[in-house]
């Protein structure tokens, strides 16, 4: 680039200190959008817990009320339901999260229709 009256080396040093400038400008606000980012799926993750050990509760209640010997277990490291036989503590399976909700409609319909029966 050419300015009239302006020494072409100088120009050339502006023109990096104007580039380094910008791009510590954009590496500053993708580091801040970044952690931003992160705290907000910690939240969502730590809301999304709360969720998935309530239902791991109904879980176990629906189970009890139903006489089925197994235990639910959410393991919030691994992200996943452990399914395990009451007596012997044995580990079954494991489920991922979003087939607990699936699990835990189906087993009170269940019970819904159990009801609807008896009476």
């Amino acid at each position: 680039m050419r300015v009239q009256g302006v020494d072409p080396i100088m120009l050339n040093r502006i023109q990096e200190k104007v580039k380094k400038h910008t791009v510590q400008q954009s590496e500053q606000a993708y580091i801040s959008n970044e952690q931003g980012r992160q705290k907000k799926e910690q939240q969502r993750e730590a809301a999304d817990s709360d969720k998935m050990a309530a239902a791991v509760k109904k879980l176990n209640d629906t189970a009890e009320t139903l006489g089925i010997d197994l235990l639910f277990f959410w393991d919030e490291e691994a992200w996943v339901v452990l399914v395990m036989e009451k007596k012997t503590q044995q580990i079954i399976r494991e489920l991922e999260p979003d087939k607990i909700n699936e699990m835990l409609v189906d087993m009170q319909s269940f019970v819904g229709i159990m009801v609807d029966y008896v009476l």
